[in-house]
Order: C-alpha cells, then sequence, then structure tokens
C-alpha cells in the first residue's frame, strides 16, 4: 500500500489549472498514479485522464472507477494509441483539455502531468497560477 503523509494544505485554492494525465500502465501503478493526484491536488482542481489505445482494458476500468467516485476526475472517452517521439502524446494532452472543456470544467491553466512523475507536496496550483505557466489564454494574445 502506498503511505500517504498527513492530508495536503490549500484546500482553498481557487480551481484555475486542469491536470492533463495520460495513462498506459498495468493497472496497480495507475491507481498508485491517480492517488497520488488525488492527495496532492486540491479538491478543487480537476483532472483529465486519457487512457491510451494499447492499454489493457483492465487499465481503462481502473480510471472509470476511480473517476466515478471522485467527479473531478474525468475520464476522457477518447482513446488514442500513444508512443514516444510521435506527436501522440501531446495529441492526448489537447484531448484531455478539448474533453474537460466540452464538461464544462473551467480552467484558465494546464500541467501536462506525466504518469510517471509523482508529486512530493502540495501546491502546484499556486506555482503553475503565480508564475502563470502553460496560461491558455495567452495562446491568443499578440
Amino acid at each position: 500500500a502506498l503511505a500517504l503523509p498527513p492530508r495536503r494544505l490549500g484546500e482553498s485554492m481557487q480551481a484555475v489549472v486542469l491536470v492533463s494525465v495520460l495513462v498506459y500502465e498495468r493497472p496497480g501503478y495507475v491507481s498508485h498514479a491517480l492517488r497520488n493526484l488525488d492527495y496532492y491536488t486540491t479538491d478543487a482542481t480537476p483532472v483529465a485522464v486519457h487512457v491510451s489505445a494499447a492499454a489493457a482494458p483492465a487499465t481503462r476500468d481502473v480510471v472509470a472507477a476511480f473517476a466515478a467516485t471522485r467527479p473531478r476526475f474525468l475520464l476522457n472517452p477518447t482513446r488514442y494509441a500513444t508512443a514516444h517521439a510521435t506527436g501522440s502524446i501531446l495529441l492526448g494532452h489537447l484531448s484531455n483539455v478539448e474533453h474537460a472543456a466540452a464538461v464544462g470544467r473551467a480552467f484558465a491553466y494546464v500541467v501536462l502531468h506525466a504518469s510517471t512523475a509523482r508529486f512530493f507536496a502540495p501546491g502546484v496550483e499556486a506555482y503553475v497560477a503565480r508564475a502563470r505557466y502553460s496560461r491558455l489564454a495567452a495562446i491568443h494574445e499578440p
């Protein structure tokens, strides 16, 4: 079992950050990755999850079960085959952004999170907003 430290701080952070993650790994690994995101991001932060088309059906089932009990986790119904250095990873993240917007989630920033990365402290939302990283509006500004 994954040991987690005491409950995170910063629950009042306004939801302006969408976390996008693509998964393809075995179900147990994906479960731990989702639990890490759930623990270290605020309850107001939406998390969009893309399951690779090549992933085992059980991996999708794990994500669906997790999302069913945590409404801020969004299982993206679109599934692309993903592979390193092909552009498919970016396509999956863009699909997550489109899905989150289509279901009405509000966000101004996007974190492209790797399934193999882990958070070790809370606060990514405040850091991203303060530094203005991945600001969507900037794409349309001159």
